[in-house]
């Protein structure tokens, strides 16, 4: 592998998208320099208890998920594959049915009830360990818990805030009405701040009896202990960093609309648009070393996190998308789709057939991308014959190229993004084999080609995470039906 001249991203050559062999260019990561995003520097105590190759790293490592629940500020609402999301029978993958949801709660426990989530940071460090090993009684160890609980006081902003309450009340007595809000990121002249700008105002504010600090609509307020859940909009700045707190040590921004601009191709060209959630997190995902002198990476390293955290984000990408799509149903020209061209032309009231949102063919996934490829097929076989050829092409974990890459004490099923990389490489060189680029393929000249992607549930699992589109496919056996029809002599 080498690295991108821009983002320095881990990449292999016949990724590029772009240049030559030896000055190769590529989108995969950073869109040929145009997606700039700041680092999560790695926390050394989190770094150290994650590389540890002892039983107690082992173990700490297949309970990471348990361990960042008990640290994290909000609770995530979802349904898991609890099947999967074990290494009983196979190995482990997560999987996820129906939408996501991150709540925060009410500032303080209410008279009676245990603290949860947010409401244990406002306890001393021992109260705070017991109560965490309460939750998950015999998986978290003290040690671990004690010293990632005092890394994160040092490093981490939400932390620091409960912290400075908790001193404050042990000065000065229990403050009842105070409050932490959570500012999104404000408009400056017509845009959001971005990263590049000096903050304009505490994004985590401590506010006290009588402090008169407006409040606006998308800041996110936690008050008392009556107080309702309040759910965190997916598009706010800390939806990530509440959440996965061992993956954003700091408290570093997550993904935020209007705030990472995207930098523009050539100087003629407006600055007026910005980095997608698509384009983020395909920067976020990408192998980074930790340091000049460290190739290992930070964010890899966290196994079964790292799976629910691409999970959670892909849920976030197809969100957005389907937003899009629900708020330019005029610009799709959905009133043109035969079911309500259908109730027209059958004299029915327009608004009997009631409000119907569209996913049109162009969104991936859709029934009617899925009948389109379907009908794409069909006609080529009615067109031109039955295939000739029919090959199978399996992913192999197995395959050096992935070996190679994967850190100390890894395993594959750890590595979606490999596999996938390593799979699509070995893909396009099949094809270009058989399709041929400038030249015939082996076979001679193809007349079409029909490609099936297959699950076979029965054997190994993996999570296989399409770096062009971010799409995570759970699934145990990965492998490719080429349907393939050669160009006879009735067709040249």
């Amino acid at each position: 592998m080498i690295s991108c001249p821009h983002c320095k991203a881990r990449v292999w050559v016949q990724e590029r998208s772009g240049g030559t062999k030896r000055f190769p260019l590529f989108s995969i990561c950073c869109l040929q320099g145009r997606v700039q995003v700041p680092q999560i520097p790695a926390n050394p105590t989190l770094l150290e208890f994650i590389s540890d190759q002892s039983a107690a790293g082992n173990e700490f490592r297949n309970n990471i998920r348990k361990y960042n629940s008990a640290l994290s500020f909000t609770s995530m609402g979802v349904t898991t594959d609890l099947d999967l999301a074990n290494a009983r029978e196979g190995v482990y993958t997560y999987r996820i049915q129906g939408a996501v949801v991150h709540e925060v709660g009410p500032l303080r426990a209410r008279e009676g009830e245990k603290p949860i989530f947010a409401q244990i940071y406002f306890h001393d460090p021992n109260e705070q360990v017991a109560r965490r090993q309460e939750i998950f009684p015999d998986v978290l160890e003290e040690g671990h818990l004690r010293d990632i609980q005092a890394a994160l006081e040092t490093s981490n902003r939400f932390c620091q805030a409960y912290k400075n309450i908790r001193e404050r009340e042990a000065e000065h007595g229990p403050i009842e009405d105070v409050k932490i809000v959570l500012k999104a990121t404000r408009e400056t002249d017509g845009r959001r701040q971005r990263q590049y700008d000096l903050p304009s105002a505490n994004e985590v504010a401590v506010l006290l009896p009588g402090d008169d600090t407006a409040i606006e609509r998308r800041d996110i307020v936690m008050q008392g202990r009556d107080g309702h859940l309040e759910r965190i909009d997916e598009s706010h700045a800390v939806y990530d960093p509440l959440q996965y707190v061992l993956l954003h040590p700091g408290g570093e921004k997550g993904w935020e609309y209007k705030t990472y601009p995207l930098i523009p191709k050539d100087q003629h060209q407006g600055a007026d648009k910005f980095v997608t959630t698509r384009a983020y997190y395909a920067y976020r995902l990408q192998v980074r070393p930790v340091s000049d002198t460290d190739s290992r990476c930070y964010f890899w390293l966290f196994g079964r996190l790292c799976q629910q955290y691409v999970v959670d984000q892909y849920a976030k990408i197809e969100s957005e998308r389907l937003n899009y799509v629900k708020k330019n149903q005029k610009k799709l020209r959905v009133d043109l789709y035969k079911g309500l061209m259908d109730a027209m032309h059958r004299d029915h009231a327009a608004g009997g057939t009631g409000k119907f949102i569209v996913l049109p063919s162009s969104f991936t996934g859709g029934p009617r991308h899925m009948n389109a490829l379907y009908q794409d097929a069909m006609t080529m076989v009615r067109r031109l014959g039955k295939p000739d050829l029919f090959i199978t092409f399996t992913c192999n974990p197995k395959w050096p190229e992935i070996q190679s890459e994967l850190m100390e004490g890894q395993l594959p099923a750890e590595r979606p993004d490999l596999i996938v990389r390593v799979f699509n490489i070995k893909l396009q060189a099949l094809l270009n084999d058989i399709i041929g680029k400038k030249e015939k393929g082996i076979f001679g000249k193809v007349c079409y080609t029909s490609v099936c992607l297959d699950i076979n549930r029965s054997s190994c699992q993996h999570n296989i995470y399409n770096h062009k589109d971010l799409e995570l496919i759970s699934h145990r056996v990965l492998f490719l039906i080429f349907y393939i029809k050669r160009l006879s002599l009735t067709h040249t």
